[in-house]
């Protein structure tokens, strides 16, 4: 995406979801800060193992889907676009696939106006990344930042 369409997108973000995106990238930077340096992944999972933390990961993710459900009420009633976007960029990673951009929405069940605008926040905060597919240059893949990825990894092992 052009900067200038970049910038649009960042500019109708709402006060709220400025406001949001900027706390979460505070908690990610003090996480990453707590960590001294590069380390392989066991030390991010803690005592867990990695099927444990998926499994951690994958709980969040029906917890979300269930509260929904029980309570008869559409996904984005509660939804927290942001974190709904890490957590399944997050489980992505720890099974070694990947996403691309159209589908990150689909996935965090949210819709895809709202998933392409907080992409961008998101990228802006340095916390996911985006890359061409070499493939098809009219697809991108999304992922995690390294340290974005690090953070949620010691946020679910803790």
């Amino acid at each position: 995406m052009p900067a200038t369409s970049q910038n649009k997108i960042v500019e109708t973000a709402t006060s709220r979801e400025q406001v949001e995106i900027a706390d979460l990238t505070r908690l990610i930077n003090k996480l990453v800060s707590l960590v001294p340096g590069d380390h392989d992944n066991t030390f991010f999972f803690g005592d867990l193992s990695h099927a444990q933390l998926v499994e951690r990961v994958r709980a969040e993710v029906r917890l979300r889907k269930l509260r929904c459900e029980l309570l008869g009420v559409p996904q984005d009633m509660f939804s927290m676009p942001a974190w709904e976007i890490l957590t399944e960029l997050l489980l992505a990673e720890l099974l070694g696939q990947q996403n691309n951009v159209s589908t990150v929405g689909l996935e965090a069940g949210i819709p895809q106006s709202t998933a392409q605008r907080w992409l961008v926040l998101l990228e802006k905060r340095n916390l996911v990344r985006r890359r061409r597919d070499f493939m098809d240059k009219r697809r991108q893949w999304i992922g995690l930042t390294p340290s974005a990825y690090k953070a949620l990894c010691r946020y679910f092992a803790a």
